[in-house]
């Protein structure tokens, strides 16, 4: 069994000096991966839970990548719909090549309502945006791969257990990550 820690980008105490003794510790004693949350913006009413500033999972992932030696660096999720898909993708590819093709993918379409709106993203109309953008984000992803740049393994997270996110999610991914406190749901979806 393999174990994954995720980090609080979230969090006032994660400064560049604590995130550089957090990976050597994690490192140390022997975890497979690190994972970073993504958040834009984040509502007011959820401040006093997560904070109000959410360091960007991308930049953040190329100084885990300085960092570390060994640990797989992922995203829980990066939300498509927030991003343009080709400067993202060379983003990642970026990331995967100077981690020396340790980046997973987590993506998503996000979850909350009011981020969305703040960011001009009509909620209901994320998934058509994450479905567009896919294709142009794995093209490039693939030609940095041939060129010997990127080795970026996608994982689908899927913010809701509908049966067609489930089903969009297998077909993509090589891994798939679920979190939900109704298993009952996303089991009978299966």
């Amino acid at each position: 069994m393999q174990f994954g820690l995720v980090l609080p980008n979230f969090a006032s105490w994660f400064t560049p000096d604590n995130i550089r003794a957090t990976m050597s510790l994690a490192e140390e004693l022997g975890y497979e991966s690190v994972w970073v949350n993504d958040h834009v913006l984040f509502p007011d009413n959820l401040s006093d839970h997560y904070g109000n500033e959410f360091k960007d999972p991308l930049a953040l992932l190329g100084y885990l990548a300085a960092c570390t030696d060994k640990l797989k660096l992922g995203t829980t999720i990066l939300v498509i719909p927030y991003r343009a898909p080709i400067p993202t993708a060379k983003i990642l590819a970026t990331v995967d090549y100077l981690s020396k093709g340790r980046l997973l993918l987590g993506i998503g379409t996000g979850h909350e309502p009011t981020e969305s709106e703040a960011l001009g993203v009509p909620y209901n109309q994320r998934g058509k945006m994450t479905d567009e953008a896919l294709p142009l984000i794995d093209k490039y992803l693939d030609d940095a791969y041939r060129a010997g740049l990127a080795a970026v393994r996608l994982l689908a997270r899927m913010a809701d257990q509908q049966k067609e996110a489930l089903i969009v999610a297998c077909e993509l991914s090589s891994l798939h990550y679920q979190y939900t406190d109704q298993i009952d749901q996303m089991t009978a979806n299966l």
